[in-house]
C-alpha cells in the first residue's frame, strides 16, 4: 500500500533524530510549489487571526532547521530564537503584547504519529491572551492531522492538474475523516476518465495525482484487500478494493489506524470494511470524483424521515430518551402524565406508561435495566424491559433534571422550586446501584434547570434560571465554586458541554439566545439569535455542531468555525411546538417532541431527523 504514505511501510526511516529527515528523501520541495506550503495557505485562510505563519524543519544533510513554508513567502531562513528554544526544550513558546493585542508562538509540531517533526511559528492578532495561545495550539494539531511525517512536508503539493483540490473525492475524504476520529489517514484511489491509470485522487496527507504502484494495482485488478503493520510509524495499514454505487470497482480505498499493543487488527478491518461501503454508496459514478465540489446551497444539516402522531394527547412534552438496546424511544408526556413508548426502527408507538403524575426526564444504569425517571412525586425507578416499578427514590417533590457522571458513577437529580410550591432547588447526589440519596447541595433559587459535569476535571455546571446565572459546583465537595452571570438575557434553561474546547452552551428564553461561555472563567465567548421557545440544546461533538429546538417551528444548527467562533448554518422547518429534542449519536438521528397546545388544531407527534454530515455553509473548500 506504498501509494499512501509515499509507501508508508517505505518511510519508516524518514524522522531521524529530532526533525531531521533521512538523506533517502530525493530533492525536497520547498516553498511555491511544496505540500508545507499548501497547508500553510489553508490554514491562514481559515484563521483570520493569523498574520504570518511560518514551518521550519532539518532538511537532509543539513546541520539545522530553515524555513520550508510560509505565509510571507521564501524558504530557507534559519528559525528565530524563540523557535530555537521551541525545539530544544521540546515546549512551546509565546509572548503576547497588551498594547497591540499580538501573540507571537513558537511551538513543536509532530506528526499525526506524534513523532517530532519541527517547529511552526505564529502571529496571530486581535484577542486575548488565552483566546490567541488556544487557536495557536489548534492551528498547530490540524497541521498534524495533515502530516503523515516531517517529509510529507516537502513533497510537491499536486502533481495532476486535472485533479482540483476541491474536488468531489477530496470532499468524500474530509467529511468520513470528520465523522471517524480514530483514522489517522484516508486516501481515495482510482481512475478516471481524465486520468486512465489509478492514482490517488484525495487525501489528508496531500500526494494528489501520485501513480499506483504494484500493491495498489493488485488490490484494484484483483479486488483483494492488502493489510500492513508499520511498528515504526506506528500504524495499521488497510487497503481494500473501492466499488461505485453501482457495483463498478473504479479503484482502492487506503485506511490507516494508529498501532499500538493493544490495537484489535480485526476490530480495524472491520472498520474499514465499513467506511470503504460508506464511500463507495456516495460515488454514482468515477468522473464524479474528479469534478470541483461544494454541497448543495439546498442541502439541510439535518432530513426529516418519519413523524410519529399521538392522536388525543394535549399538553407538554418533556425530556427524550433513546434505550438503543431494547430499540425504544421514551417520551416524557408531562402534562399528560404518561410516558409515551416508541419503537427505535420504525416510529411505531408501543406503549402508554400512565404510572406517573409529572415525568420529566430518563437515565439508564449502564450496564442494567433500572431506568431511573424523574417525577414530580418522586422518582421511579422502572424496568426497561417490563415496564414494572422497581423502586422509587426518596428526595423532595418536583424531581425534574437529571444527569448521569460517568466520571463518578453517581446519578445527580434537581428536586424542589416554584412547580411545586417550594422556594428552593436542592441537587440530590444519587448512587443509582441502590437509590440511596449521598449527599445534597441547597439552592436559594425556585428554578433550576439542566446540569452538565465535566469528565476529565472536577466541576459541573447548572442553570440558576431566576437568577439568570450559571453556577459552578466542585464535584468532590459538592459545593459551589462559581457563579457566572448571563448578560442581557434571562431565564436560562438548556445547558451543553464541549468539554474538549472549553465551551458551555447556555440558551436563554428572553430573548432566545445562544450563548457560548469559556469554561475557564465564565466570560461569554459569542452570541447567537436562536428560535423562541426552546427547551433543549445538544452540542453534536463530531460534526461540531449545536442544535436548539423551538416551538416556533425551527431547529436551529450552529457550527463550530473553532473555539472562538461560530455562525449559524440552518434553520431547518420543524413543526409549531417542537421545543424538545434529543441528539442520539449513535443512531445518527435527532428527535424532536411537538408539544401541541402550540399548533392548530392541536396534535401531538415526536419528528425522526437524519443529521446529515455537512451543509454548503461550512464546506471545507
Amino acid at each position: 500500500m506504498k501509494s499512501i504514505g509515499s509507501g508508508l511501510g517505505v518511510v519508516a526511516a524518514c524522522l531521524a533524530a529530532g526533525s531531521a529527515l533521512a538523506a533517502a528523501i530525493p530533492s525536497p520541495v520547498t516553498g511555491p510549489g511544496s505540500y508545507g506550503q499548501q497547508l500553510v495557505a489553508q490554514l491562514a485562510a481559515k484563521y483570520p487571526e493569523v498574520r504570518v505563519m511560518t514551518l521550519y524543519i532539518t532538511l537532509p544533510g543539513a546541520k539545522r532547521p530553515e524555513s520550508i513554508a510560509s505565509s510571507e513567502g521564501g524558504s530557507g531562513h534559519p528559525p528565530p530564537p524563540a523557535a530555537v528554544r521551541a525545539l530544544t526544550t521540546w515546549r512551546a513558546q509565546f509572548a503576547y503584547d497588551e498594547a497591540s493585542r499580538e501573540l507571537t508562538a513558537a511551538m513543536p509540531m509532530l506528526d499525526m504519529s506524534h513523532k517530532k517533526a519541527g517547529v511552526m511559528t505564529l502571529t496571530l492578532l486581535g484577542k486575548g491572551r488565552a483566546a490567541l495561545q488556544r487557536e495557536a495550539l489548534v492551528i498547530r494539531d490540524q497541521l498534524a492531522r495533515h502530516t503523515s511525517y516531517a517529509a510529507n512536508l516537502v513533497q510537491e503539493a499536486v502533481d495532476d492538474t486535472n485533479i482540483p483540490l476541491d474536488s468531489y473525492a477530496q470532499y468524500i475524504v474530509d467529511d468520513e475523516l470528520a465523522k471517524h476520529r480514530d483514522v489517522m489517514i484516508l486516501a481515495i484511489h482510482a481512475a478516471t476518465p481524465k486520468n486512465g491509470d489509478p492514482e490517488i485522487l484525495a487525501s489528508n496527507i496531500g500526494r494528489i495525482g501520485k501513480k499506483a504502484d504494484d500493491d495498489d494495482m493488485r488490490v484494484v485488478r484483483d479486488g483483494k484487500t492488502n493489510l500492513e503493520v508499520n511498528k515504526d510509524l506506528m500504524r495499521y495499514e488497510v487497503e481494500l478494493p473501492l466499488e461505485s454505487s453501482a457495483g463498478e470497482r473504479i479503484g482502492a480505498l487506503g485506511v490507516v489506524f494508529p498501532l499500538t499493543a493493544h490495537t484489535d487488527q480485526k476490530a480495524r478491518h472491520a472498520e474499514a470494511i465499513r467506511i470503504r461501503d460508506e464511500i463507495g454508496r456516495r460515488i454514482p459514478s468515477p468522473a464524479k470524483l474528479v469534478e470541483p465540489y461544494t454541497a448543495s446551497p439546498a442541502a439541510q444539516p439535518l432530513t426529516l424521515l418519519h413523524r410519529s402522531n399521538l392522536p388525543g394527547y394535549e399538553g407538554d412534552f418533556d425530556h427524550l430518551f433513546a434505550d438503543t438496546d431494547e430499540n425504544k424511544l421514551f417520551v416524557a408526556a408531562e402534562d399528560h402524565g404518561t410516558v409515551e413508548v416508541f419503537d427505535l426502527r420504525t416510529g411505531e408507538h408501543l406503549k402508554t406508561l400512565s404510572t406517573f403524575k409529572v415525568p420529566h426526564a430518563f437515565v439508564l444504569v449502564p450496564g442494567t435495566h433500572r431506568l431511573i425517571v424523574t417525577d414530580n412525586s418522586g422518582p421511579r425507578i422502572i424496568d426497561d424491559r417490563s415496564y414494572q416499578v422497581l423502586g422509587k427514590i426518596d428526595v423532595a417533590p418536583g424531581a425534574d433534571t437529571e444527569y448521569y457522571d460517568a466520571s463518578t458513577r453517581h446519578l445527580f437529580i434537581v428536586s424542589g422550586g416554584a412547580d411545586v410550591n417550594l422556594e428552593n432547588c436542592w441537587l440530590n447526589e444519587i448512587d443509582p446501584a441502590t437509590g440511596r440519596v449521598l449527599r445534597q447541595l441547597e439552592f436559594d433559587s425556585d428554578h433550576v434547570e439542566a446540569v452538565q459535569a465535566e469528565q476529565h476535571g472536577g466541576r459541573m455546571f447548572i442553570n440558576l434560571a431566576d437568577r439568570n446565572e450559571v453556577d459552578v459546583i466542585d464535584k468532590k465537595t459538592l459545593r459551589l465554586v462559581g457563579h457566572w452571570p448571563i448578560a442581557g438575557a434571562a431565564t436560562n434553561l438548556s445547558m451543553a458541554l464541549d468539554e474538549a474546547d472549553h465551551r458551555l452552551f447556555v440558551v436563554t428564553r428572553k430573548p432566545t439566545e445562544l450563548f457560548v461561555l469559556d469554561t475557564d472563567d465564565g466570560h461569554t465567548i459569542a452570541t447567537l439569535d436562536a428560535p423562541a421557545i426552546n427547551d433543549g440544546v445538544y452540542f453534536d461533538a463530531l460534526r461540531k455542531r449545536i442544535y436548539v429546538p423551538g416551538a416556533v417551528g425551527e431547529i436551529g444548527v450552529y457550527q463550530q468555525v473553532d473555539a472562538d467562533h461560530y455562525r449559524e448554518i440552518a434553520r431547518v422547518p420543524s413543526v409549531p411546538g417542537g421545543k424538545s429534542e434529543l441528539f442520539a449519536p449513535q443512531l445518527n438521528e435527532l428527535f424532536v417532541a411537538i408539544s401541541p397546545q402550540y399548533n392548530r388544531p392541536p396534535a401531538g407527534a415526536v419528528l425522526w431527523y437524519e443529521v446529515n454530515p455537512t451543509v454548503a455553509s461550512v464546506a471545507a473548500h
